[in-house]
């Protein structure tokens, strides 16, 4: 994560018109959206967009927890915090949920306000193995990095170096 909005626009825009059937594209072209100021509702279109190929790709491949994963985050960054959690609680049950699964998790609970279970998702992300950098920059987890439960999580599993 750049912050680096107007350029990540014009990339995913450019990557949805040579692949316009592909869901993350379109998420990430929402969430490039989301983080400019004044396109809130070109994001929520995005993310419409996003969920419905989602929606058609985890009909096909309903065992997918990845791809139910980014559907709950484009869910909940859309506003539908419902819809999100439902989506997750079957990742939360499942034996196969991956670093990156629990990261999905920990975004959706958060975003949803469930502050408890986002901390008990970013402590599964972090034993999955998920980079501990990318939980550290990712913009969506401000708020929580303002609890000192998020700051001991993250020193019980991923400690920084050269402290």
């Amino acid at each position: 994560f750049q912050g680096r909005y107007s350029d990540a626009v014009s990339a995913f825009e450019k990557a949805v018109e040579l692949s316009a059937n592909n869901y993350l594209y379109w998420g990430n072209l929402a969430d490039a959206y989301r983080w400019m100021p004044g396109r809130r509702e070109k994001a929520r279109e995005t993310y419409a967009r996003a969920i419905e190929l989602s929606r058609e790709r985890l009909s096909r491949d309903k065992e997918n927890l990845e791809l139910r994963g980014s559907l709950a985050v484009y869910l909940a960054k859309s506003g539908d915090a419902k819809a999100a959690t439902a989506e997750v609680a079957p990742l939360e049950s499942s034996p196969k949920a991956s670093g990156s699964t629990w990261f999905k998790v920990l975004l959706v609970q958060e975003l949803a306000g469930d502050r408890d279970r986002a901390l008990a998702a970013l402590e599964r992300s972090l034993k999955g193995g998920y980079a501990a950098r990318e939980i550290r920059n990712e913009p969506e987890l401000t708020a929580l990095r303002a609890d000192a439960r998020y700051h001991k999580i993250m020193n019980l599993h991923a400690p920084r170096q050269g402290r």
